[in-house]
């Protein structure tokens, strides 16, 4: 149960003792089982990256089918593994060190274009635009 990752709370309530218990003798086999399951995920993923040749036994039978790199699975690598090579996938909400995005956002100063731009773009998220620049829930449906 602990190579399929399942919560340790469980474990214990299926196999009939307390999760301390389970925990106190069984520590170094729940530790294996879910090194396991990650091991055995970053294989396969390594396979779906890199790509494989199909295998086959001594008399010529495939054991094996080959597998092709898949972009999905080198998206996956670059968005949870490439960030200190750059990659990163990351959605600023603020500013360098915490600092607000817009320090003196006045729609004031907007053209009529530039309001109907912010407007639409508002209105992708949800929220509706006054022209006096009050923000309101959109109406759906």
């Amino acid at each position: 149960m602990a190579l399929a990752n399942l919560p340790l709370e469980l474990i214990a309530k299926t196999i009939g003792i307390a999760e301390n218990t389970l925990t106190k003798h069984y520590r170094e086999h729940i530790d294996q089982g879910r090194a396991k399951l990650l091991g055995a995920a970053a294989t396969q993923t390594a396979r779906f990256v890199y790509g494989a040749k199909a295998e086959f036994d001594a008399g010529g039978n495939q054991i094996r089918a080959e597998v092709k790199p898949e972009q999905a699975a080198c998206f996956f690598v670059l968005k949870t593994q490439g960030k200190k090579f750059g990659w990163s996938e990351r959605t600023e909400h603020t500013g360098a060190d915490g600092a607000p995005l817009f320090n003196d956002l006045d729609l004031t100063k907007l053209t009529v274009k530039e309001f109907e731009q912010l407007a639409w773009l508002l209105s992708k998220c949800g929220v509706g635009v006054t022209i006096e620049g009050r923000a309101r829930p959109a109406l759906t449906g």
